[in-house]
């Protein structure tokens, strides 16, 4: 059976951030210009609306506003996760930072969806369970335990279908079921010092950026800003700060959670 290091491939996202940084800063680039775009069109969609309706539809211009949000948001996650999964199985495929909009990155969109109706379904159907044991407080404990423990499972068998799913230009499933046969608790601990290196990079930029505008705008004015939100009405230069921040770091973040499936793939596939 083939097998992985768990630490190796937990630390695949820093090792190519370590290699190819400038790639990784241009996506932080075309991340912040991707989400600026995305906001004015949000914004243009719901006064669009909201115009046509003679302005008596605003729930409706926000609901449609907060969907094309959402739906950017996540193109913009798929598009970095395809030239991040790009570089490091096909680096010679011409794209610019290696970034495209195509198949590769439908086939990522369709796997995410896929898990998310399995997830979903399962924990939906252990609550529900959960609800109708109601009058038994031990019993649905026990069902929305065991629903939350099947959903972990399941999202582990097929954490492999992404990765997979784009290095063989196809859709499957079953593979990741396959390959991962033998290596949950591998992949559990790949998982975990994963997001804990996230947490801890993550913890650090906070830091570096709460001193950073502490000296450059007054920590009080941090201070205030961090414990009343409506104190940036104040301070918009340390809320455009922020924004643009949290929009240059998500590259980093999705690198650093992203690439160790990818490398564990390429280890369980030899």
């Amino acid at each position: 059976m083939t097998s992985f290091s768990p630490s190796d491939a937990a630390l695949a996202g820093a090792q190519t951030i370590r290699r190819h940084w400038r790639v990784v800063a241009g996506w932080a680039l075309f991340n912040l210009v991707a989400l600026v775009a995305m906001i004015v069109v949000t914004v243009v969609v719901a006064i669009g609306v909201s115009a046509a309706a003679g302005g008596g539809a605003s729930e409706l211009s926000g609901v449609l506003g907060g969907l094309v949000a959402s739906i950017g948001t996540v193109a913009i996650q798929v598009i970095i996760v395809g030239g991040l999964y790009r570089l490091m199985v096909r680096p010679e495929e011409p794209a610019f930072l290696h970034l495209r909009i195509g198949p590769d990155e439908l086939r990522i969109f369709a796997v995410w969806l896929g898990l998310m109706v399995i997830i979903f379904l399962v924990i939906g159907v252990a609550v529900m369970g959960a609800a109708a044991m109601r009058d038994t407080p031990g019993a649905g404990f026990a069902i929305v335990t065991a629903g939350f423990v099947a959903a972990v499972w399941l999202g582990v068998r097929f954490s492999m279908a992404a990765p997979a799913s784009f290095a063989q230009r196809r859709l499957v499933f079953a593979q990741s079921w396959r390959i991962t046969r033998g290596q949950v608790w591998r992949l559990i601990g790949m998982s975990l010092l994963a997001a804990c290196l996230v947490a801890l990079v993550s913890i650090a930029a906070w830091v570096a950026l709460v001193l950073v505008s502490g000296f450059t705008a007054g920590f009080g004015s941090v201070i205030e800003a961090m414990s009343d939100p409506e104190a940036l009405q104040s301070h918009p230069g340390l809320y455009l700060s922020q924004m643009a921040f949290e929009l240059v770091l998500s590259p980093f973040m999705i690198v650093l959670g992203a690439a160790p499936a990818m490398a564990a793939y390429q280890a369980l596939e030899g």
